[in-house]
């Protein structure tokens, strides 16, 4: 039958079968600021290069909010008439002991104007949590 699902592994490993946790924060535009899955963190083993995490980051938002751009260098964004192209602006390492999990930032650059700042998480291969704040201005 197509609609039978069968799981089967060879590992020594116990399988975790628990539900996952998703929070979602939402403008009253519609628009997507804010994403958190919770994932068990034993069950997740691979990990992807810097470039891979950043690929990954940046296609998942953008398949949430189509108006958001990345650029390579805030040069590129100073004269921007947008405030939704973000660059990047660092990265935090996380060692797992096998695994590397990032977390990735990048912000908004437009001259006399509130700037924002995005940050995604990666577990493993996929992205955890993004999150979109106002830089406030000192």
């Amino acid at each position: 039958d197509e609609n039978d699902v069968t799981v089967s592994s060879n590992s020594s490993e116990n399988v975790n079968k628990g539900r996952s946790k998703f929070n979602i924060n939402i403008l009253d535009d519609g628009k997507i600021i804010g994403f958190n899955h919770n994932q068990t963190d034993s069950s997740i083993k691979k990990s992807l290069t810097l470039e891979e995490a950043k690929k990954a980051s940046i296609d998942f938002i953008q398949k949430l909010r189509e108006d958001i751009y990345f650029a390579d260098d805030s040069a590129q964004t100073k004269n921007s008439p947008t405030k939704s192209v973000f660059y990047f602006n660092g990265l935090e390492t996380v060692d797992k002991g096998g695994r590397v999990d990032y977390n990735l930032n990048w912000k908004t650059n437009v001259e006399n104007e509130l700037n924002y700042s995005l940050k995604t998480q990666l577990v493993g291969e996929r992205v955890s949590s993004f999150e979109i704040q106002v830089i406030v201005p000192e």
